[in-house]
C-alpha cells in the first residue's frame, strides 16, 4: 500500500473513475483493527488493478469521505432482503452500544478488498473498540439490508 498525501486522494479517485476502475475507500479510525497507527487513515483501493493508497492524518476527513461517496454515486436500488436472526441480533447490539454511548463501526469488504481474507466471500465486520467487540459474517453478495439498517442508527 503506497502512502500518499491526503491532498492527492481525490485526484486518485477521479483517476480511477476515468479509467473505469472498480474502486472503494475506507476511513479507519485509530484503534480500528485495520489501522495500526494512532492517526486516522484514509485508504483508497482499485480492486481492478490491485492498487491501494493510504493517507494518515490527525483529524478524520469527513469532507473527503463525502466527496468520494459522491464520485462513487449512490445506489438507491440496492437489493434489500429480510434480515437473518444473526443480523437482527447485531442491530440490537448496535442499538445497545449507542445507548451506552460506545462507538462502533463496520466494514463491508468486497471479496477482492485488500483487507478481506476470504477471497470468495463478502466479509462484514462489526467492531467496537470500547466494548472489545468484533463480529464477522460472510456473504455471497454485499449485505445491503444490514448496511441500510446500521446506517439508520448512525444518522
Amino acid at each position: 500500500m503506497e502512502v500518499v498525501d491526503i491532498s492527492k486522494v481525490l485526484n486518485i479517485a477521479e483517476g480511477f473513475v476515468k479509467a473505469g476502475a472498480k474502486w472503494h475507500f475506507h476511513m479507519l479510525q485509530p484503534g480500528c483493527m485495520f489501522n495500526g497507527r494512532p492517526q486516522n487513515a484514509f485508504v483508497i483501493e482499485d480492486v481492478s488493478e490491485g492498487n491501494s493508497y493510504i493517507s494518515y492524518s490527525i483529524a478524520p476527513h469527513d469532507d473527503l469521505r463525502n466527496a468520494c461517496e459522491s464520485i462513487l454515486g449512490s445506489t438507491p436500488d440496492m437489493p434489500q432482503t429480510d434480515l437473518s436472526e444473526d443480523e437482527t441480533a447485531l442491530i440490537s447490539h448496535a442499538k445497545d452500544l449507542r445507548k451506552a454511548k460506545k462507538d462502533w463501526h463496520y466494514h463491508s469488504l468486497d471479496p477482492k478488498c485488500e483487507f478481506n481474507e476470504k477471497e470468495d466471500k463478502w466479509t462484514f465486520i462489526f467492531e467496537s473498540e470500547e466494548s472489545g467487540d468484533v463480529r464477522e459474517m460472510f456473504y455471497d453478495s454485499e449485505p445491503h439490508s444490514l448496511i441500510t439498517e446500521l446506517d439508520k442508527l448512525k444518522s
